[in-house]
């Protein structure tokens, strides 16, 4: 292969357009590339559009499926891959279409434009005949050195030679033999890097050359080239015979365009150019990928007519062509040099006699003429509009996602906010966006001509509305002025088309594009509609939300109980919008006078007065609202918080559910945050969201009013049009009214190392940008953050807690440190309240401490910064000893001056140090009544405690009188540090210290309470236990109430007398996590013994857990043990059963899931009834009567129990160890339960429960669900019941799902095929099987087209 034309292998990383050509290469679709890669199809559809790079790793895995079939990618961005089958030739003759002759082409070659343009003509000719590599230089081109053209051809046809060729041109008129034989003479000597004796040389000129035969032989002659061929006018002539298109193109060049037919290229540019900036290829193949993947199978395909349907038929010709141009460019061109677009059944008749076959797109065709095409062996695209009929397997163009829409707007340079805009104004449709951005003006739709209808206007001024709510079918009659059935029916033919005013997905209808329907139809607004509007607005907008009326609790059940809003959110936000566009563009309503201020008065009517309900009922529209009248909502939000109980606070509420439930508060913060990109509403805006953030009590929910206020004034990322110097206006104006809230917000956007944020919502209509944006730039944020350093510093004054919180703060200082610093340093001397010399002290103890523990990190100040602190850390020691130090004994301490480099070690040593000498100078200065002085302030007793165990206290006997008074004058404070004493001192002492010590306890009469201290201060081992046992009964209930469980550390008899303990004293669920840490320990237990633990457990409430950890814990701990137990042979089933019916449901999600009783289940129809008894009452009709139980709660929680272990059934009776079933067993245990089940007056949920286990099986053994024996079994038994639980059971099993939100209801289409035709093939022998899975396959539609139909909502 030519070096010339196959440019070398590439490691660099693909380009989204290689990874595009190489999947049109090979026909897959996005999905099937993600799948065959692993990665998601998002990412390959991202990367395709340029939207976001793949991590290295998912564009490794991309590359190598593409390359492990056959694909290449070579420099320059070239793809290479396996051969595409070129079109079959025709089987009869054809006729050659002669749209230019040879005078044609001999004065094309006297225009500077013919001659530049006759290589691309040649490379097309070439191209034409089937995909080829080839290089033609073209118009400026063909003045450079080097070959006219080079081709390779895999196989020779009658104008390209086999292998490589190198083409020479000449144009002139005269001396064209001259011409002839200098380039035949210069490639000779210099063929440029190509062997002449390999390739072939050709001439060629467009003029007429009669001796050009005599030359070629010629030059064979002398056998330096392997051949040698001329070509002259008449040649070209009837080789553009043979490809229409090609003719086509160079008719157009000639001027000489024939009637009816187009060049696909040339259609789709004119259909391209016609919009302000020219729509790219991607565009209309956005979220179309399955669609152009069709079309690329179907050219590979045999000759046959592809009918596809979109807005116009201009639209699916600009399709075709986009989805060949995926190609790589040489095998693109071989199919766009054999496509032509017809535009009548006349033209396509004559083109249709081609010699060659063609790809021919036929414009809104009759059947007939397309299939006659098909039959002469052309490939016929049926390209239909939204009008016309087609085929019910027409490919239908999906509508493109709104976020695409506006990422490709944007790769072709439309402002971000404006393609934003245009593509939701789009309403999905390229009809519509083409109509938003013309280059010129362009066609009305056919809906927009004329006097619109009173429906049209209605619906119009309704912008969306739900007709299953009676509310809105109201409000759409008062509208229309006529009842809502004729009004819906004179709209029904509009709603199913691509370019149409309207949208009806479900019960739901929508204006398309309210920008787009506005701007066609405002003007035929009269006064009468608007006043009809006015009215219906506050009607629909005033409306009280009824489950405003119900407690917070039982909101989110409003609709279970039936309880419903009068108005659908969808007519709300209609209205809502309505009222936006009238704001911005009522002026096009011309016969409405001062329509345009229509909005304000409906606000401020609204909003003026009301009441928490109301408020409260609004807080899903505030957005709208917002925007609609920015200025009457802030005023109205202003006087509301005004008021001494401010209706507005009924929005800091939330509803509690049993999973995330709701709040009110959010749509509000997004409509001021809205607001405030606007320099002209920030202020305002920015005065009320600090008037809520100190009316805010705080709640589980991030959004508060504090975090909208600091996103919007952030100064690396400003979430408002204002320049820095409007901001800090601003800010000076809240530091003035809202200090609380200001100095947060300050706080907050002082710029630290690392930060996020969230940006807030832009105006979904309003323009709120400014002539001139200020760049946000490092200097810009320096100067801020000077700025906002100054007013921390003036604002925190003579404040502690503010000092405090700028302490956290001061690495963010950076050039105002050193004054903050001093201002500190004056501050000193002025404290006068312990609270705030404490607060300030620990504070700065804790900075010195980490900043000198971690001396090297980037972030730690250095030395001579943190000196200044310590320096004030000491001017503000207490003069009080016990005030000074108390705080080494914290939970949790800092060290001001750590030393060592093992930081936890050290530090740990140095602490334990500090606390001795702390103890030693207490005891030497203060005696032990200030000893105990400091341990009544301590946090800690116990750190305490072994302080003073560890420190010299004098004499033994002096730290045993410690002991004995903190044990019996001290009370609990005393308790605390003697324990802290003991537990440190035992193991230094004998077991006699602690005998001797609780002696003397009793001795002197100590209460219970200081001689459970010393044992539980003990390990709980046999020595501590037998100094229990003389204590008494009533001590041994105590300690064991009371001794921590995880100290217990024995050898099996300790342990399992500790467990037996605990046991007695109501600690069994503690004692479940005893045994399962000690079972990991290697540790046995006797089997009676684990299996009264976990009946005694059972029978224990649990104790409340916030974390979870306990519940989370124990459930593994009891899954652990009855794993110990099922390895043992000494417990009898019935044991085992009865452990696995009280831990259902704490084995259900458990690493040892319920087994035992499952398959009992299976095997016993008799514990199959006894369950269904417990839950469900005889039926009426049974005339089964049962006594009534007087405990109902037993009664309440044996059902629930019950119905967990129905629930957890998966084993179907008959079920072999390899998983099939036994049709006998499954036969018998059936009709023994059903028996059962009919004595007992419930046959027929037990007939239904039946079938739900049923629906367990597995597959036969022809790959059909459910397997033979199943359906053996629902043709014997012939019960619907049955075949109802079946189908509820199968649903079931499938549990919950999760999908990308537009992914629609693309995974139950796919489970509704295969039941389909799981339902086709047991059609013949299981009839009635057959009937159920056709049910099911029903029903997974009908779910599918619900989820398609919220996809479709989400880009309203």
């Amino acid at each position: 292969m030519s070096t010339l034309l196959n440019p070398p292998a590439s490691n660099e990383a693909i380009t989204p357009a290689q990874c595009r050509a190489a999947r049109a290469l090979l026909a897959w679709s996005q999905q099937e590339l993600a799948s065959r890669a692993r990665v998601a199809t998002s990412t390959v559809a991202d990367f395709e559009r340029g939207h976001r790079n793949p991590i290295q790793q998912n564009a490794e895995a991309i590359r190598g499926v593409l390359e492990a079939e056959g694909i290449a990618f070579r420099a320059g961005g070239a793809v290479i891959g396996p051969t595409l089958p070129a079109f079959a030739d025709r089987k009869d003759a054809g006729l050659p279409i002669r749209w230019v002759d040879a005078t044609d082409l001999s004065q094309w070659a006297e225009r500077r434009d013919g001659q530049g343009s006759l290589p691309t003509l040649l490379a097309k000719l070439a191209r034409a005949n089937r995909p080829i590599l080839l290089r033609f230089p073209s118009d400026e081109g063909v003045q450079h050195a080097g070959w006219d053209g080079v081709t390779e051809a895999s196989e020779a046809s009658e104008y390209i030679p086999l292998g490589v060729t190198g083409w020479e041109i000449g144009t002139q008129r005269d001396r064209i033999a001259s011409k002839a034989d200098d380039d035949y003479k210069k490639r000779s000597e210099n063929p440029l890097g190509l062997i002449p004796a390999e390739l072939t040389f050709i001439f060629v000129t467009p003029r007429h050359w009669p001796q050009k035969e005599m030359w070629a032989q010629k030059k064979r002659a002398e056998n330096i080239w392997k051949d040698v061929r001329a070509y002259d006018g008449d040649n070209l002539v009837h080789w553009i015979e043979l490809y229409p298109a090609v003719g086509l193109w160079l008719a157009i060049a000639l001027g000489k365009r024939p009637a009816g037919a187009l060049d696909l290229r040339e259609y789709w540019l004119e259909w391209a150019l016609a919009t302000q900036w020219q729509l790219p290829s991607e565009l209309v193949l956005c979220d179309r990928d399955e669609s152009a993947t069709r079309i690329l199978r179907w050219l590979r395909g045999p000759s046959s007519v592809l009918a596809v349907k979109g807005e116009s038929p201009a639209e699916v010709s600009g399709f075709v062509y986009a989805a060949i141009n995926q190609l790589p460019a040489n095998l693109a061109e071989y199919y766009l040099c054999r496509s032509l677009v017809v535009a009548n059944s006349e033209t396509a008749r004559l083109i249709g006699d081609s010699a060659t076959p063609l790809v021919i797109v036929v414009l809104d065709p009759e059947p007939g003429p397309a299939q006659a095409l098909a039959k002469k062996g052309h490939h016929v695209l049926a390209a239909y509009g939204q009008d016309a009929s087609s085929s019910g397997d027409a490919i239908v163009l999906e509508r493109p996602a709104r976020e695409n829409i506006k990422i490709v707007l944007e790769g072709v340079g439309v402002p971000s906010e404006m393609a934003g805009r245009m593509a939701r104004d789009s309403s999905r449709s390229l009809g519509i966006l083409r109509r938003l951005m013309p280059s010129s003006p362009g066609r009305v739709p056919a809906w927009a001509k004329g006097l619109p209808s009173q429906s049209l206007i209605a619906a119009l001024l309704a912008g969306g509305w739900d007709e299953s709510s009676e509310g809105d079918k109201s409000v759409l009659s008062r509208l229309a002025d006529m009842p809502y059935e004729p009004f819906a029916a004179s709209l029904a033919g509009l709603a199913g088309n691509f370019d149409s005013p309207l949208r009806k997905v479900g019960s739901v209808w929508k204006i398309a594009s309210p920008r787009d329907a506005w701007g066609l139809l405002a003007a035929d607004i009269s006064p009468s509609h608007m006043e009809r509007f006015a009215a219906v607005a506050l009607d629909v907008l005033s409306a009280a939300d009824p489950r405003y009326e119900m407690p917070a609790e039982e909101r989110w059940y409003a609709s279970v109980r039936g309880v419903h809003p009068e108005f659908s959110k969808n007519l709300r936000n209609g209205v809502g919008e309505v009222l936006i566009i009238l704001a911005l563009f009522g002026k096009l309503a011309s016969s409405v006078p001062s329509a345009e201020l229509q909005p304000d008065l409906i606000i401020q009517r609204l909003l003026s007065g009301a009441d928490r309900q109301r408020w409260w009922s609004l807080s899903r529209d505030f957005q709208l609202l917002a925007e609609a009248s920015p200025s009457s909502f802030l005023s109205a939000l202003d006087d509301a918080l005004g008021q001494d109980d401010s209706p507005v606070a009924v929005l800091f509420g939330h509803d509690t559910s049993p999973l995330f439930g709701a709040e009110h508060l959010s749509t509000l913060l997004w409509a001021l945050e809205t607001l405030a990109w606007s320099p002209d509403y920030l202020g305002r805006a920015a005065s009320i969201l600090g008037a809520l953030d100190e009316l805010d009590p705080g709640g589980r929910y991030t959004n508060r009013p504090g975090s909208s206020l600091r996103t919007t004034f952030l100064l690396w990322a400003p979430q408002t049009h204002a320049t820095l110097e409007q901001r800090l206006r601003v800010l000076d104006r809240l530091r003035a009214r809202f200090p609380k809230a200001a100095w947060k917000l300050l706080l907050g956007i002082l710029p630290t190392e690392h930060d996020s944020f969230s940006p807030t919502p832009a105006p979904l209509w309003r323009d709120f940008s400014t002539p001139t944006s200020e760049i946000v730039t490092f200097e810009l944020i320096e100067r801020g953050a000077l700025a906002i350093t100054d007013r921390l510093l003036a604002d925190a004054s003579a404040d502690i807690s503010r000092w405090v919180a700028l302490l956290d703060r001061w690495g963010n200082l950076g050039a105002r440190r050193e004054e903050a610093l001093n201002k500190l340093k004056a501050l000193v001397p002025f404290i006068a309240d312990d609270v705030g010399r404490n607060a300030l002290r620990s504070k700065l103890r804790a900075i010195l401490h980490s900043h000198r523990s971690f001396r090297d990190a980037a972030w730690a100040l250095p030395e001579e910064e943190l000196a200044p602190f310590e320096e004030i850390y000491n001017a503000i020691t207490p003069v009080d000893l016990i005030a000074e130090i108390s705080w080494l004994f914290d939970t949790s301490v800092a060290l001001p001056n750590p030393i060592g480099t093992r930081w936890h070690e050290d530090t740990q040593r140095q602490l334990q140090g500090e606390r001795r000498s702390v103890v030693e100078a207490i005891l030497t200065n203060m005696g032990l009544d200030g000893l105990f002085a400091l341990a009544n302030a301590v946090q800690e007793k116990g750190y305490l405690g072994q302080a003073i165990a560890e420190a010299e206290v004098g004499n033994p006997r002096r730290g045993h009188e410690i002991i004995v008074r903190a044990l019996t004058r001290e009370g609990v404070v005393g308790l605390g540090v003697a324990r802290g004493m003991i537990i440190t001192m035992y193991p230094m002492q004998a077991d006699q210290w602690v005998t001797d010590l609780v002696d003397e306890m009793q001795q002197i009469g100590a209460k219970q309470e200081s001689l459970l201290a010393i044992l539980l201060a003990l390990p709980p081992s046999s020595r501590a236990w037998s100094l229990l046992r003389e204590l008494g009964a009533n001590f041994e209930e105590q300690y064991w109430k009371r001794v921590p469980i995880l100290w217990i550390n024995g050898e099996r008899e300790d342990t399992e007398f500790a467990v037996s303990k605990l046991m007695d004293v109501g600690r069994a669920r503690h004692v479940v996590h005893l045994v399962g840490l000690r079972l990991h320990t290697g540790l046995t237990f006797g089997s009676d013994l684990l299996v009264r633990l976990l009946i005694e457990a059972a029978l224990q409430p649990a104790e409340f857990d916030a974390d979870h950890n306990d519940t989370t814990m124990f459930q593994h701990y009891v899954a652990e043990i009855l794993s110990v137990l099922d390895n043992r042979d000494d417990v009898p089933a019935t044991e085992m059963l009865k452990l696995e019916w009280i831990y259902l449901p704490v084995l259900e999600y458990s690493q040892r899931p319920a087994k035992l009783i499952i398959r009992e289940l299976a095997s016993n129809p008799q514990l199959f009834i006894d369950v269904i008894c417990a839950i469900y009452k005889p039926s009426e009709d049974s005339r089964v009567v049962e006594e009534t139980v007087a405990n109902q709660e037993q009664v309440t929680n044996r059902a629930r129990q019950a119905s967990n272990l129905l629930r957890l059934w998966n084993v179907v009776p008959g079920t072999r160890p390899d998983g099939t079933i036994d049709l006998a067993i499954l036969e018998d245990w059936v009709q023994r339960a059903r028996q059962l089940a009919k004595s007992a007056g419930r046959e027929d949920i037990s007939d239904q429960k039946i079938g739900e286990v049923l629906a367990c099986a597995p597959s036969g053994q022809d790959g059909i669900w459910p397997t033979e024996a199943v359906r053996e079994l629902i043709e014997s038994v012939r019960n619907k019941n049955i075949e109802i639980g079946l189908m509820i059971g199968r649903r079931n099993l499938r549990g919950v799902t999760t999908r990308l939100p537009r992914d629609g209801g693309a995974q139950e289409h796919d489970l509704a095929r295969t039941f389909s035709e799981w339902s086709r093939a047991t059609a013949l022998e299981w009839p009635r099987t057959s009937a159920v899975l056709e049910k099911i396959a029903t029903s997974y539609d009908y779910e599918a087209r619900s989820h398609d139909n919220d996809a479709e909502k989400l880009d309203w």
